[in-house]
């Protein structure tokens, strides 16, 4: 409940055996870290169980619009090279980047666009 990255009224908490199980929905991935990452450090826990599910309601269009348009902002991106394709919150980026720095740019461009629920890396560096 102290961390603001965190809809705390969406998140359920539940201790079994040691073994801790988060629940809910929330709209952003980053949300979804950000409680991952608020319970990793509690002592005494055996295991995590991450049932905490990305819901945005965003058609596929809208998606690949958003990440093509960050793309374009991005100065370290070449979008020329890379295809975006997405389908019910998962986006596939593929094609070619010219150095790791361009490739990680991509992925967190992706994972940045509202709706996206998992990003598969289909992009090959090619020096």
């Amino acid at each position: 409940m102290l961390d603001s990255l965190v809809p705390a009224e969406s998140i359920d908490v539940k201790v079994t055996d040691a073994v801790l199980t988060l629940t809910g929905v929330v709209s952003w991935r980053y949300q979804r870290d950000a409680a991952v990452a608020d319970v990793m450090p509690l002592i005494g826990l055996v295991d995590l169980d991450d049932r905490i599910t990305v819901v945005n309601e965003t058609t596929a269009q809208d998606v690949a619009d958003r990440i093509n348009a960050a793309f374009i902002r991005n100065a370290q991106l070449d979008d020329g090279d890379i295809q975006v394709l997405t389908s019910n919150g998962t986006v596939t980026l593929a094609g070619n980047v010219s150095n790791w720095a361009e490739h990680d740019e991509a992925i967190g461009a992706a994972w940045s666009a509202p709706g996206v629920t998992w990003v598969d890396d289909d992009l090959t560096v090619v020096y």
